[in-house]
């Protein structure tokens, strides 16, 4: 598993007080809607779709970039964490130009966490999709080392202790409220969560007993499962179908 990104107003939060925190988180999500659609084809090495998907992202971090140089207080650290940010997409964005989806998603992942460790810094820590981020980032360890041909050789306790990130992750995920205006996920979207956070679930519990039976390759087929479940999970909360009109409108 890979990661993943996001803000939009983000650094005026820190500058203009907490009045205008809610405006700024609502435009944080949308920044993150333009980036699910990028990591998800970039993952599943859909370079076409990627790239169709990258201009709504680009025009989202145009935002970010903006405000920020409004934002005259900015420290040091916030300029050159906007640099870096900004950098990296433009990697992303050559990456996917030369038809290399693995190495966009890698560049991908640094502005994401770039973007959380800002919020991190600042203290905000009730941003629903961080707590995704995390719970991928330990579904990611689990697959990594899953796959790893010295599988046979660790120590079973590493597995106990992977397992345990994972359903540690996955609680603090759930203990979260999804706000399903800010999201845009209503009706039949949120019945369609619902079953794919049931999903998640199943395909966690799963994982756990793997670990409980030692059985090595069970676990490593348990942690596999983990992967579709996730990306089915989190790309509820991507703007997939802004993607084309988007993309139209600037051709």
């Amino acid at each position: 598993m890979r990661s993943f990104l996001q803000p939009l107003l983000i650094v005026l939060f820190f500058f203009v007080g907490a009045c205008n925190a809610p405006l700024l988180k609502q435009e944080m999500v949308q920044f993150d809607r333009a980036f699910i659609p990028v990591f998800y084809y970039s993952y599943v090495g859909d370079v076409e779709s990627a790239q169709k998907a990258l201009p709504l992202l680009q025009r989202q971090w145009q935002k970010v970039r903006m405000d920020f140089e409004q934002a005259s207080t900015a420290s040091d650290d916030w300029q050159e964490s906007i640099r870096l940010i900004g950098a990296w997409i433009e990697e992303a964005h050559c990456a996917l130009r030369d038809g290399e989806a693995e190495r966009a998603l890698f560049q991908l992942d640094h502005a994401r966490y770039e973007l959380m460790d800002l919020r991190w810094r600042e203290g905000i820590n009730d941003y629903y999709l961080d707590y995704a981020w995390e719970l991928e980032a330990t579904i990611d360890i689990a697959i990594s080392t899953s796959s790893d041909p010295m599988l046979k050789l660790l120590d079973w306790k590493e597995f106990v202790a992977i397992s345990e990130d994972v359903n540690s992750s996955w609680q603090a995920l759930q203990a979260q409220t999804v706000d399903q205006q800010l999201y845009r996920i209503k009706g039949a979207k949120m019945l369609l969560l619902k079953e794919r956070q049931q999903a998640m679930n199943t395909a966690i519990l799963n994982f756990l007993r793997s670990v409980e039976s030692a059985d090595r390759l069970e676990f490593a087929a348990t942690a596999k499962a983990l992967e579709p479940a996730y990306l089915n999970y989190i790309n509820l909360f991507g703007d997939f179908e802004s993607i084309q009109t988007f993309y139209a409108s600037i051709q």
